[in-house]
């Protein structure tokens, strides 16, 4: 963890991924699905270039691990999906 005064280490998605045991993709479809919270470091570039913050691994574990199934699901992502409607509202 991180103090409030540090910044929150970024994670790559292939990093991401491996962490939470999902496949790259999924993290890229979570991403552009809007559930999970990432930043494009490829401003001006054709393809995105996504980093995740390292403080959204536990919350994305905890949500996955509540689903009770595999972390590459399509219920997990329902619950990751729920978990940033309910922290970011909905649009």
């Amino acid at each position: 963890m991180t103090s409030p005064s540090e910044p929150d280490p970024l994670l790559s998605v292939p990093q991401f991924a491996t962490k939470i045991g999902v496949s790259a993709y999924t993290v890229r479809k979570w991403i552009k699905g809007g559930k999970l919270p990432a930043v494009d470091i490829n401003i001006g570039g054709k393809l995105p270039v996504y980093r995740i913050p390292e403080s959204e691994l536990e919350e994305i574990v905890k949500t996955i691990r509540c689903a009770g199934s595999d972390p590459g699901s399509d219920e997990a992502g329902d619950r990751v999906s729920r978990r940033a409607t309910d922290q970011h509202g909905a649009d």
